[in-house]
């Protein structure tokens, strides 16, 4: 009953439900780094800065970790589609570890239990993190517009695609 895609991005297995907000930058190719790691340093500023906002000591651990204190706190994706570079990651408010375990084909049961509890442990969430002081999805997503404003050094504004564009 869970919904599969597969993504232009690639990377490996990702849940999305409603205690996740993915984001995605796209730039045309001329207005990027020339070098992933470059790319990667770039984008995941602003959602480092986020996070760090929010109460959470982030840190971009190259080359497209989102980490605290040796936890990951977001995955991130990255790829050129056509003539755009496009980055793309999460802020994990919450995340269910049982069903992400369930729904993915591993070799055993008991594959299944470490992989759940090595997950528990590598992945942490916002709300995990700051628990009651955690913010609201909207907060969140506040914060992070204004970080990507800072940290690319442009305002953000609200707009759909043109018609050249799509």
């Amino acid at each position: 009953g869970v919904p599969v895609y597969r993504r232009e991005i690639g990377g490996g297995a990702v849940y999305l439900d409603e205690g996740q907000t993915f984001w995605h930058t796209i730039f045309h190719e001329s207005r990027v780094p020339s070098t992933l790691s470059e790319v990667y340093t770039k984008f995941l500023a602003g959602p480092v800065l986020a996070l760090n906002r929010m109460g959470i000591p982030a840190v971009h651990r190259p080359v497209n970790d989102i980490q605290v204190e040796g936890r990951k706190v977001g995955g991130t994706g990255a790829a050129t589609v056509g003539e755009s570079m496009i980055v793309a990651g999460s802020l994990m408010f919450d995340f269910n570890y049982e069903l992400m375990v369930r729904v993915l084909r591993v070799p055993s049961e008991k594959f299944r239990d470490k992989m759940y509890s090595t997950m528990k442990e590598y992945l942490t969430t916002i709300n995990r993190e700051l628990g009651d002081n955690a913010p609201t999805r909207e907060r969140g997503v506040a914060l992070l517009i204004e970080a990507f404003s800072e940290t690319l050094a442009d305002e953000l504004v609200a707009d759909e695609p043109t018609r050249e564009e799509l």
